[in-house]
Parts: structure tokens; C-alpha cells; sequence
């Protein structure tokens, strides 16, 4: 009961840090140039997809499947569900859309209390330490560990990240994505930009930026060098690429200002002196910064490499207007990259029964097999969680004739893990807040942060 309370006690932060990374609208703006609509590190905004059909062939073990992900990524999940049914005639997975992250954590909380939980959970990664502090979810050691099939080895490594607590791996990886900097290499040759040496540091990134807000669309409409939106996730690239980190060794407190201002602040700068960057915030940012690439508006923007698939089409049905490129988040001088990770992982509570337990291991395994792996991997745009599913896709040619989903592989080697603390939500949420309050109204970047390091204090205590 104890860890119930705690867990329901800590519900508030947790959703904001869902909403973060699944897509939640996002404050207004109260003023800024050029404000409009936050873009979040997601794929798409999720949209209604219909649960796969619940009629169970008789004796088979019913497992259901609770799913964040709607649009085009959740009609692969209904396909993927629906393969795996044919597949073998002993499991019947049935599928329920809960309409994004935050419907998943959320029916999930009201499950443990009913004590109806589902067999599986798609569980955003940064909620797996939280839930598995709580007792909530089973550990996955006793199911790979005496599986004879399951080659753990052959996982990627930074798949895993955030789904251990206090050294034991409780969620499998699923659906995996990094951020990264999208560029239209036609504004970059007509910039004068190189676009095949896309910037690399943010003093780079600035003056590129700077180059292309000069241009103009040949509708004579104003084009951003950098169309700009708040968010956490991208905030701990800023941090760690800078030689910070976000808390002490011990996790006792935060330490995130001193290192994070300079690349907010340059942020910031190039919204309200440059005037390079046009800033988003907002429910509607991603489908507006979305609508200004795609129409050559916006020279660069970073997005989660989940999103290549809707960029694509976005650009297509804008008549090609854009030349999509991808290139790793820039860092700052004597620094080197460092990328956080982002998506979900399949996770089993604990109340699960254990006969019932054995039945989703099977289909998670099967999920991330080497061949379904490089399917979904190819049908989404997430990162492939296996080496071997990397190594399909290259012999078929898949990253040759798209090198703009390669960027993520190459990027993982500098991939790094949000801190392992149940405290994560409320110390995400002031970081959010102080880069709304630089980049909205100008505030400078240290006093911002500094504010937030005293209210994430607070809820460390």
C-alpha cells in the first residue's frame, strides 16, 4: 500500500514528463517574436486507431497490449499484433489504443488499484524507474536469462538506457529514437552553406542560421534559419555537449544552470536579437514548425528521428519544396556530442499471473527479433534495437537510399542516460519551464535556469 501511495503521490509530475515526450499542449506563448505553437520530441501527434479485434480463438492465452502510439506508427502496431496472432496458434495478443503515452500511465494507474492490469505495457522510458520503484513491474532477468532463443548481446546497448532501477532491467526496448538536427539542403546551397558539412557546434549552428534568414521563399515570405521550440529532451544534449551534467553523482542535487545557460542563452539570442529563429509553442508547434519546413520556411529544426516519417510526407505533399537532410545535435566548442534517447519500452506488471507473464515475454520477444525489429525499424523511423536488425536493413539497401534514418545508428555511440531518480518528473519540468521563460521573454538564460534549480530543490527535499 505503502508503494501505491507513493506512486499515486508522484502522479502529477509524472504526466508532465509524459506530455513532454508524447506531445501534450504546451503553455502559451505571453509574448515573443514570431511566437506560435511547442513542438515535443514525438513522431506524430497520436490520432485514433481501433484496438485489433478481441475474439480470441479458443484456448489460446489471451495477453492484452495497451498502446500509446495512434496515425500511421499505430497502424504498424495493429499489423504487428495481427502478424504475431497468425504467427502461432498458443498466444492471442489483444491491442488496446489508449490514445498516447499519458493514456497508458494513466489507465495504468487506475489498474493497479482495480487490479486488472494488462499483460503488457508500452511504457514511455523515463516512467519505467518510477513504476519499478513502486514494485509495479516485473523484472525481465528470469525471462532472457533462461531463454535459450534470446540473445541478450546482441541488444543496443542504448536502447536500454532508463530502463533499469537499482540494477535491474524492467522494460524492454520497443520503439527507441534520439533527437536530431533536420536541415533543408536546398536553403543551405542557396544560403551558401555547405550542406553536405552540416554545423557541428552551436556557434556554428548560429551562423548558419543567420545565413539563412536572409533568404526569402519565392512567394517573397520571410524564411527562419532555425525554427525553435522549447523542450527538456533537447535540453540534456545542451547540457551534456557543454560538459555539465543535470545532477551530482549521488543524485542529491541538481547542477544543471551553470553548464545549460550558454547554449540557452545562444538559443535564446537568436530568437530576440538575430531574429534567425522563429520560436513555437503550444498544442499545434509540431504541425506548424512541421508545415514551415516541409514549404521551405525553415532552414534547420531538431525533432526526434520517429518523426522522418511524417517529415517526409509532409515534404511531399508540399510539392518537394524542402530537401530533407539529417545531421547529429551540435555541440559546443571542446565538447563532444551527447544525445539523450527517447520512446518506450514493453514492460509486465508485477500482479501479472506467471503463466500469463510467460505468454508476454513471448510476444516482446518476438517484437524485437532480428527480421520484425528491421521491419518496424523501416516502417517508423525508431532506432533498431538490435545489431543484427542494423545489419538487415544495410545489406538491403535501406540506409543507402536513405541515408537521413543512418544518422541516429551513427549517433548512438554518444548517446547518455537521464538520471535514475524518481524525482525525474519535477526536475525535467523546471527545466522546461526556465527554457520557455528564456526563449519566450527574454529572460536571461543563467537567472532562468538558477530559479529552476531552487524549485527542483524543493522537490528533491
Amino acid at each position: 500500500m505503502v508503494k501505491i501511495l507513493r506512486l499515486f503521490a508522484a502522479l502529477a509530475m509524472l504526466v508532465f514528463v509524459l506530455a513532454a515526450c508524447g506531445g501534450a499542449p504546451a503553455a502559451q506563448p505571453t509574448s515573443a517574436p514570431a511566437a506560435q505553437p511547442t513542438a515535443a520530441p514525438v513522431a506524430e501527434a497520436p490520432t485514433a486507431t481501433p484496438p485489433v479485434a478481441a475474439v480470441s480463438p479458443e484456448g489460446r492465452t489471451v495477453v492484452r497490449f495497451w498502446y500509446g502510439l495512434g496515425g500511421q506508427i499505430g497502424e504498424v502496431i495493429v499489423e504487428q499484433i495481427a502478424k504475431f496472432n497468425a504467427s502461432q496458434d498458443e498466444i492471442f495478443v489483444e491491442g488496446v489504443f489508449q490514445q498516447s503515452y499519458n493514456g497508458v500511465q494513466e489507465k495504468f494507474q487506475a489498474a493497479l488499484v482495480s487490479g486488472d492490469v494488462p499483460e503488457i505495457i508500452q511504457i514511455e522510458i523515463h516512467g519505467t524507474p518510477k513504476f519499478a520503484s513502486a514494485g509495479a513491474l516485473t523484472p525481465l532477468e528470469p525471462f532472457y536469462q533462461n531463454d535459450p532463443d534470446f540473445n541478450f548481446d546482441d541488444l543496443v546497448p542504448a536502447g536500454l538506457l532508463n530502463q533499469r532501477w537499482e540494477g535491474q532491467l524492467y522494460a524492454m526496448p520497443i520503439n527507441r529514437s534520439t533527437p536530431v538536427l533536420y536541415y533543408n539542403k536546398a536553403l543551405f546551397r542557396e544560403a551558401g552553406l555547405d550542406p553536405e558539412q552540416p554545423p557541428a557546434t552551436w556557434t556554428e549552428f548560429r551562423e548558419a542560421a543567420r545565413k539563412i534568414a536572409q533568404l526569402t521563399t519565392p512567394d517573397g515570405e520571410p524564411v527562419a534559419g532555425f525554427l525553435a521550440a522549447s523542450s527538456w529532451w533537447y535540453f540534456e544534449s545542451m547540457i551534456w555537449s557543454n560538459g555539465g551534467e543535470i545532477m551530482n553523482a549521488d543524485l542529491t542535487d541538481v547542477t544543471f544552470a551553470e553548464r545549460g545557460a550558454e547554449p540557452l542563452q545562444l538559443w535564446t539570442d537568436m530568437i530576440h536579437q538575430d531574429q534567425s529563429a522563429r520560436f513555437y509553442t503550444g498544442d499545434q508547434a509540431y504541425t506548424q514548425m512541421l508545415e514551415a519546413f516541409a514549404n521551405g520556411r525553415g532552414g534547420m529544426m531538431f525533432q526526434s528521428t520517429a518523426s522522418l516519417g511524417g517529415v517526409l510526407r509532409a515534404i511531399e505533399a508540399a510539392g518537394n519544396k524542402a530537401e530533407l537532410s539529417t545531421a547529429f545535435m551540435p555541440h559546443s566548442e571542446g565538447f563532444s556530442t551527447a544525445v539523450p534517447t527517447g520512446g518506450a519500452a514493453a514492460a509486465i506488471p508485477a500482479a501479472v499471473p506467471d503463466e500469463k507473464k510467460a505468454a508476454a515475454w513471448e510476444f516482446i520477444k518476438w517484437w524485437i527479433s532480428p527480421e520484425e525489429n528491421a521491419y518496424w525499424s523501416e516502417k517508423t523511423g525508431y532506432f533498431p534495437v538490435r545489431y543484427s536488425s542494423i545489419k538487415i536493413l544495410e545489406e538491403q539497401g535501406y540506409y543507402a537510399d536513405r541515408p537521413y534514418f543512418y544518422t541516429t545508428i551513427e549517433q548512438l555511440q554518444f548517446a547518455r542516460e537521464a538520471p535514475l531518480t524518481p524525482f525525474w518528473p519535477a526536475i525535467s519540468k523546471e527545466m522546461q519551464t526556465a527554457m520557455e521563460e528564456s526563449m519566450l521573454n527574454n529572460v536571461p538564460a543563467i537567472d532562468a535556469l538558477r530559479a529552476a534549480e531552487e524549485r527542483a530543490r524543493d522537490a528533491l527535499e
